[in-house]
């Protein structure tokens, strides 16, 4: 890309200190222009995550929560990201944006160092928050279901029971009954709490699942992206 335009007086500095990064030098008059290598034979850069991700947090609050805690530790990788943000406003390209944080960044910190910030840092974090919503699932499912399924079991153990006391015992017909209808009411009040429970942590897993494969993806999609961009 050729820099034409003479920078304005007054709130360039900016610009001026990204110029090296994003611009280069006009070729010498007469002398053919050099081939742009790296545009012919790069890959497409890929959709950007950022409308997706947007969608996403709007659905699922989650998004954002598990984006805030894989992204709590200062890496390579966040400084990258913090240089990037800023740039959206002025540069509306994705790919010069990176190549431009990283003409900063990249003073301090490598493309290696990234890169490996991501998959050694980043998508652990994520991994190790999928355990422990799992973790808090099943122990959550073992507080507010599986109680109620023995208490369940117990209550139906109970009514056979009475039901062959009340072949034995058709003078206590009328108690017996009076017990069997009351556990039933018992089982289905149980039944109905399990599958309202149920329900309830259904939607959440779906939820979590759905917000693990949107971060996992826009992990996945940043490094590809910074190797693509940034990769030599």
């Amino acid at each position: 890309m050729t820099d034409n335009a003479t920078p304005p007086e007054g709130g360039s500095s900016f610009f001026g200190k990204l110029r090296d990064v994003l611009f280069e030098p006009e070729p010498a008059a007469g002398a053919p222009a050099a081939a742009d290598k790296t545009a012919a034979t790069a890959p497409p850069p890929g959709p950007s995550a950022t409308a997706a991700m947007a969608a996403a947090k709007a659905k699922n609050p989650m998004v954002e929560r598990m984006m805030e805690v894989v992204m709590e530790k200062t890496t390579a990788y966040t400084a990258l990201v913090e240089a990037v943000t800023p740039l959206e406003a002025f540069i509306p390209d994705e790919a010069s944006r990176y190549k431009a944080a990283f003409g900063i960044v990249g003073k301090t910190r490598t493309l290696e160092q990234i890169v490996q910030s991501i998959d050694m840092q980043h998508l652990p974090a994520l991994e190790a928050e999928s355990q422990r919503f799992h973790g808090q699932a099943k122990h959550q499912q073992d507080l507010q279901i599986n109680a109620r399924i023995r208490e369940i079991d117990s209550l139906r153990a109970s009514v056979a029971k009475v039901e062959e006391e009340r072949a034995r015992l058709q003078e206590r017909l009328g108690q017996i009954q009076q017990e069997v209808e009351a556990a039933h009411k018992r089982i289905a009040g149980f039944e109905n709490e399990i599958a309202t429970k149920r329900a309830e942590i259904v939607e959440v897993n779906i939820r979590f699942e759905s917000a693990l494969a949107v971060v996992k993806a826009q992990l996945v999609e940043a490094r590809a992206k910074v190797v693509r961009y940034l990769g030599t």
